[in-house]
Order: C-alpha cells, then sequence, then structure tokens
C-alpha cells in the first residue's frame, strides 16, 4: 500500500489486493481519518506485522478488535489494539490509486512533468505575436 500521513489525522491508502472486495477494491483510493473510538461494521486501517490492512470490524474484545477482510471466509487471527487503528475509511476512489501508482514510476513521472512544463510554457516560447505579425 501506499500512503500518505497528513499531520497523522488523515491517511490517504491506495489499496493492493482484493481482501475488501467491492467496499475498497484493488487501486482504489481510499481516504481513513483517525476517530476518537470505532464500531462493529467499521472499516479500519491498522498495521499488523509490519505491514497496513485495512479490513472489518466484526467483534471487539477487552484487548482490541478482531477483523476480517469482506472477501475472506475467516476472521483474522490477531487482535488490533485500539491505539494501532490508524483511522475509518470514510471515503472510496475507484481507480485514482492506480494513476497514483503509475506515477511513482519516473520515466513516467519525468514523462508527464515534461507534458505539464510545455503545456504551460508554450506561449513563452511559441506565443503568437512572432515577429513581424501585428498585434
Amino acid at each position: 500500500m501506499i500512503v500518505l500521513a497528513i499531520t497523522g489525522l488523515i491517511c490517504l491508502v491506495v489499496a493492493n489486493g482484493n481482501s475488501m472486495g467491492e467496499t475498497l477494491p484493488n487501486n482504489a483510493l481510499g481516504i481513513f481519518v483517525k476517530q476518537s473510538d470505532y464500531a462493529i461494521g467499521d472499516v479500519v486501517l491498522f498495521k499488523v506485522h509490519g505491514c497496513l490492512v485495512a479490513h472489518r470490524i466484526v467483534s471487539e474484545t477487552e484487548r482490541g478488535f478482531k477483523t476480517k477482510g469482506d472477501n475472506s471466509r475467516s476472521v483474522d487471527p490477531w487482535v488490533v489494539p485500539r491505539d494501532a487503528v490508524k483511522g475509518k475509511l470514510v471515503l472510496v476512489i475507484p481507480f485514482l490509486g492506480f494513476l497514483i501508482k503509475t506515477m511513482r514510476a519516473p520515466i513516467i513521472f519525468a514523462g508527464v512533468t515534461a507534458a505539464i512544463f510545455a503545456f504551460l510554457t508554450y506561449e513563452i516560447f511559441f506565443g503568437s505575436n512572432q515577429p513581424g505579425e501585428k498585434s
């Protein structure tokens, strides 16, 4: 997953996988917002075994939350401590994550940057007021 944390309250995540099915499809951008409390049914972002995971809360224990991917038949084997939850899913933008992933490739980034630069500076170098033309 690609994550951009903004002030620790918002995480923008590019989904990588199909564990959440249509809720958070592969290559979608998910926006997670830190909450004071979470409830059964919320899709939350958390870190487990060094990996970020976005799964749905299915139950609550004294130690934290039990979670499960929407495409999974079984509950995850771990308990997510309450303070390990980074945020609740509040918005999904399909396919935007694919664009973000693509832009991370240096050659694509350079090409898009060059195209934007050319577009923004075209009038400076190739303006309509050429020598000999009347304004």
